[in-house]
């Protein structure tokens, strides 16, 4: 249907047609270090003047276009075309330690409510969340994060 060297074309299929093509795990010859420069070189552009008037599509466009970027750079990483920094690598064992840590505690303390702190394995923590999705209007939530924050356990004094 579309060439995945016209990565512009191919951009604005998936944002007017659906996300289904670029989720085919078979489209790995888009994951290219040219098409990554593209695909920034258009977010950067930020056409959605096309949409003058419609903020709603505007944003909805932008949005894709963000994901279009992540997903094309994550393909490349993923292929070995680009190296991840030391910086990131760490990063990236640091969220891979949280999200155990929070597993963990979401198996042992699945009914915690807002801001409870519960002891485990020595330590203490305590439950948040923070809106992840909001309506349009931006009154009401969709969406909530749940987290889990560790807290400093309280100084014995003498």
């Amino acid at each position: 249907m579309f060439q995945p060297n016209d990565t512009i074309t191919y951009i604005k299929a998936v944002c007017f047609g659906g996300w289904k093509m670029i989720h085919d795990s078979s489209k790995e010859e888009f994951f290219t270090l040219e098409n990554l420069k593209e695909l920034q070189d258009y977010l950067e552009a930020g056409s959605s003047a096309d949409f003058s008037g419609n903020v709603k599509k505007a944003m909805r466009i932008d949005s894709q276009r963000r994901e279009m970027v992540h997903t094309c750079r994550r393909g490349c990483i993923d292929r070995g075309l680009i190296e991840l920094t030391a910086e990131e690598l760490a990063s990236i064992e640091w969220r891979k330690e949280k999200e155990k840590l929070e597993l963990k505690l979401d198996l042992a303390f699945p009914n915690a409510q807002s801001k409870e702190v519960v002891d485990f394995e020595g330590k203490r923590y305590q439950r948040c969340f923070t809106p992840l999705r909001m309506s349009n209007s931006r009154k009401n939530v969709i969406e909530w994060l749940k987290s889990w924050k560790e807290i400093p356990s309280k100084l014995k004094t003498k």
